[in-house]
């Protein structure tokens, strides 16, 4: 588009030859080649009639110019616009004409770039000629309207084009590659489902279809488990249910909850506690904030187990923003972005891990398995572990937008591509999925190292703690709580 000519090819424009063909695609035929009398080649010449007709052979509005011939027989009338001489003073039409020289109204000006109706004025009718049109959105950039063929139209600039999956907006409608990105949201064909407790085909369904593990074993939490009686598995792995299974691999447990054998206990059953105190973990403590028959008032956060004003009550953030101690920052929400990539305070950076796939019960760390030091360690509520250690959850002090979960004290959206870089000496700084903040402090940690909301709306098996976990684990990889 904007490098055709008026005829629609490539080119240079045709020229116009007396052919009563518009040659050169202007609206008018012949225009500029006929001769006087209208027709193609040269003009008549001037001749004396017979019977003394008062003929005017050339066309000039003139009859018998420059010629010795008697008298055309003329009855003299009123001049009319007839191409004859009405008044017999050997010139025709005089004072009959119209503007442009011939009989008639003038001509209807036409989008042509020429002055049809002989005003002295071009395409006086059409006012946008030479004006923008086009919207520049996408790769759509703006044109100007020009006359082609009689007909005004938006010429140059980029138009919209079907839309193709290559992360620009073809069709200019102001979305990336809608109807074009795969189930995944990506370009290409996604991945193949394996057993890995992970909807990998972003089918909405997790380790379903086709044979994930070689007979006789099947899948069962994302690992591929032969069949077993008692005492048959080995590896560390224990029968149940018939099948061998790492215990606790790939298992979360509710907030507080511990992972034994492969099953989600309450490990403060049967355990009284004296005033003052509550239990965690299976031993009692001295009750703060974080105990949940002590919770904070409204306007108020938890944090280092003591309730403190919640600067962010009153910051007046941006819609889509995040907050943290009183200042607003840019969140992912409704960003999306591509594979490889995650979400980062707003913006889409690579993701070292998005294809690295660790061993249990190692970790990716810049793209590297590594030892993870935080598995099988258990936090108190409120607090999570980085290196080992337990520390005060910093998602603690932030306020992420609606849809977006708090991972290390920054949001992120877990439909836009999130993942992390797990820097134990940098706690804060990673961008990542995390908890999703509902009551101030009441952070909901999973055991996959993702913090998950627990009171979404869920369409797995688990319901909203599951849903979270299925996006979530894709890009964290790992089978332990993190901040």
């Amino acid at each position: 588009e904007g490098t055709l000519n008026a005829c629609g090819s490539c080119g240079r424009l045709p020229v116009e030859v007396c052919n009563q063909r518009d040659d050169d695609c202007d609206g008018r035929v012949d225009e500029g080649t006929q001769n006087a009398c209208g027709g193609c080649g040269q003009a008549p010449v001037e001749v004396c009639n017979a019977n003394n007709e008062c003929l005017d052979d050339d066309c000039d509005n003139r009859i018998d110019e420059g010629l010795n011939c008697p008298r055309c027989n003329c009855q003299p009338r009123a001049e009319q616009c007839n191409g004859m001489d009405d008044d017999c003073d050997n010139t025709i039409d005089e004072g009959v004409l119209n503007r442009c020289g011939r009989c008639g109204p003038e001509p209807q000006e036409i989008c042509n770039g020429l002055d049809d109706d002989c005003d002295g004025n071009l395409d006086e009718a059409f006012p946008e000629a030479g004006q923008r049109c086009g919207e520049a959105v996408g790769v759509c950039t703006q044109g100007n309207f020009r006359c082609v063929s009689g007909e005004l139209v938006c010429g140059g600039g980029n138009a919209p084009s079907q839309e193709v999956c290559d992360d620009l907006d073809n069709d200019c409608d102001g979305t990336v590659d809608e109807g074009a990105a795969n189930a995944c949201g990506w370009c290409g064909l996604p991945r193949l489902e394996v057993c890995d407790n992970i909807d990998n085909d972003c089918d909405g369904n997790t380790d379903r279809g086709g044979d994930l593990c070689r007979q006789p074993a099947e899948c069962v939490n994302g690992e591929c488990a032969p069949p077993c009686e008692v005492g048959e598995c080995f590896g560390g792995r224990v029968c149940v249910a018939g099948v061998c299974l790492t215990p606790c691999r790939n298992t979360e447990c509710p907030d507080g909850w511990v992972c034994q054998d492969g099953t989600c206990n309450d490990p403060c059953v049967g355990i009284p506690c004296d005033e003052g105190t509550y239990c965690s973990l299976g031993r009692c403590i001295d009750s703060d904030c974080h105990d949940p028959a002590n919770p904070c008032a409204a306007g108020e956060i938890c944090a280092n187990g003591r309730c403190a004003r919640d600067a962010c009550a009153d910051a007046g953030c941006a819609p889509g923003q995040g907050c943290v101690d009183g200042r607003c920052f840019d969140a992912c929400e409704g960003v999306r972005c591509t594979d490889g990539t995650l979400c980062y305070n707003g913006e889409c950076v690579a993701d070292p891990c998005s294809r690295v796939s660790c061993p249990f019960p190692t970790t990716c760390i810049e793209g590297r398995c590594v030892e993870d030091a935080c598995f099988e360690v258990d936090c108190d509520v409120g607090h999570v572990c980085v290196a080992g250690q337990c520390i005060e959850d910093p998602c603690n002090r932030v306020t992420c937008p609606g849809g977006a979960l708090c991972h290390r004290g920054r949001c992120a959206d877990p439909g836009a591509g999130v993942g992390y870089n797990d820097d134990p000496a940098d706690p804060g700084s990673a961008p990542s999925a995390g908890a999703d903040m509902g009551p101030k402090g009441q952070s909901q940690v999973a055991d996959e190292g993702c913090y998950c909301d627990a009171g979404a709306t869920g369409r797995g098996p688990s319901g909203g703690l599951w849903l979270a976990l299925i996006g979530l684990i894709t890009l964290g990889r790992r089978r332990r709580r993190l901040p």
